[in-house]
This record gives C-alpha cells, sequence and structure tokens, in this order.
C-alpha cells in the first residue's frame, strides 16, 4: 500500500519508530554542544572562570554576552533570533571584537539608561533618588 510520494505505509512507521529512538540522543546531543559553544564564547570574553565586567557577578546562569556599542537588536534580526546561528558565527569568525561578559542586570540597565547604575557615582542618579524617596 502506498502513501504519499510512493512511502509505503510500513517504511513511514519504520522511519517514525526510527526517529523516535535516536531523536533523544540527537536532543542530549545538541544541548552538549550548545553549552559547550556558549563556555567557549564566555571563557573568551569573560575570563576563566567568566566574569560579569561590571559588577563581578560570577554565577554562570546571569551571565550574558553583551554589544559593547549596542546594535544586538540588528544581529538578532540577521541570525533571525537563533542564538545558536549567533554562537556559531562569533567562534567560525575567531571571537570578533564588540563583545563583552555582563550579568543580566547590568546588560538590561545600560539597554535602558545607556549606562550600568554600578558605574554611576552612588549608585543611582541623584535625581532618581529623589523621585523613589518621594513616592
Amino acid at each position: 500500500m502506498n502513501w504519499k510520494g510512493g512511502i509505503s505505509l510500513n517504511k513511514k512507521k519504520y522511519k517514525h519508530q526510527k526517529y523516535l529512538i535516536y531523536k533523544p540522543k540527537q536532543d542530549t546531543r545538541r544541548i552538549e554542544l550548545y553549552k559547550e559553544r556558549k563556555r567557549q564564547i564566555f571563557e573568551y570574553y569573560g575570563g576563566i572562570p567568566p566574569i560579569c565586567k561590571c559588577c563581578n557577578e560570577i554565577l554562570y546562569e546571569f551571565l550574558t554576552l553583551d554589544h559593547i556599542n549596542g546594535g544586538g537588536r540588528k544581529e538578532r534580526n540577521q541570525f533571525k533570533n537563533s542564538y545558536t546561528k549567533f554562537m556559531l558565527w562569533i567562534i567560525k569568525n575567531n571571537f570578533p571584537k564588540g563583545y563583552q561578559i555582563l550579568c543580566f542586570n547590568c546588560n538590561q540597565a545600560k539597554g535602558i539608561y545607556g549606562k550600568c547604575p554600578h558605574t554611576w557615582t552612588f549608585g543611582i542618579k541623584e535625581n532618581e533618588y529623589n523621585l523613589i524617596k518621594e513616592a
């Protein structure tokens, strides 16, 4: 009995069973490769062990890759929001300049305020402190 494209029903079932057997192994390998590439990139830009360039956070789960001069959105669009493709590009291009390791908080603050509060004189701008104090 044939199925669309001339593939027999038995062959289709066989391919599906084979897929179910090998998929977990492939997923495990894909995750291992992802973690290894991320580790390579973080250690190159953040040292061994990688640390946040601003606040010296060392907890690996909090660290992110930051574009020093901005442009992260443009790059995400270029790689169609695929962090895996982006990591491969960085490695294949011998770790180009323009990136640094920041913790998530420092990275977000830099994106919102232009620089991290850790670099401000008292940790918070005086006019913003007054607004918080009055509220």
